[in-house]
C-alpha cells in the first residue's frame, strides 16, 4: 500500500476515492504510516467531511468517521485496538489474518444467526468479546472490552492500588 496514494485518495474531490482511502486506513496497522497520513489529512478533516459518500443501507460517512478516529488514535499512545470501540466495520477474522488479534474462542449461535468471538489484541493484550452479525445484507461486528477483575495479588504485582471491581 502506497501511503501517498492513500493520502491522495483521502484528499480527493471524488467521493469514491475518499471512500476507498478510508477503507485503506481501516486496514492499515502501521502506526508510523498512519501518523504520516494523519499529518496531511487531519488538518483538512472539515473539508473532507463535506463530501457525500452515499450509502444505501447505512451511511458510508461512518467509514470516514472511523478512518478519522483511527488516524487520531495513531497520533497518540493508545493501542490502535482502541479504534474497535464504536465501530461496526472491524471483522475479527480479518484482524486475526493480519496478525493484530488472536481469536481464542468462536461460537456460532443458530437461533440468532450471530457469531461470538473471544479475541486478544496481540499488541496490548486487551481482551475483547465480539458479536458478529453476518446473515443480513450488511455484516457488522460489535467489540466490547472484557472486564478484568483486579485481585489484591495482581494489584501488588503491578504496584497499583486495589480497585473495586474492574478497570
Amino acid at each position: 500500500m502506497d501511503l501517498n496514494d492513500v493520502t491522495t485518495k483521502l484528499l480527493s474531490e471524488d467521493s469514491h476515492e475518499i471512500y476507498t482511502g478510508c477503507w485503506e486506513v481501516l486496514r492499515l496497522h502501521d502506526r508510523d504510516a498512519l501518523r504520516l497520513i494523519a499529518a496531511s489529512v487531519l488538518p483538512k478533516k472539515a473539508r473532507i467531511q463535506m463530501h457525500d459518500l452515499g450509502g444505501a443501507l447505512r451511511s458510508n460517512s461512518e467509514v470516514l468517521e472511523q478512518a478519522f478516529r483511527k488516524l487520531e488514535i495513531s497520533t497518540g499512545s493508545k493501542c490502535l485496538c482502541t479504534a474497535y470501540f464504536g465501530s461496526t466495520r472491524y471483522d475479527p477474522k480479518k484482524e486475526a489474518d493480519c496478525g493484530i488479534v488472536s481469536i481464542e474462542h468462536e461460537k456460532f449461535e443458530e437461533n440468532t444467526w450471530s457469531t461470538h468471538f473471544d479475541c486478544l489484541c496481540l499488541r496490548c493484550n486487551r481482551k475483547f468479546y465480539v458479536t458478529g452479525e453476518e446473515a443480513g445484507h450488511v455484516p457488522y461486528w460489535t467489540w466490547q472490552a472484557k472486564k478484568r477483575v483486579v485481585t489484591s495479588s495482581t494489584a501488588r504485582q503491578k504496584k497499583c492500588p486495589v480497585l473495586s471491581g474492574h478497570f
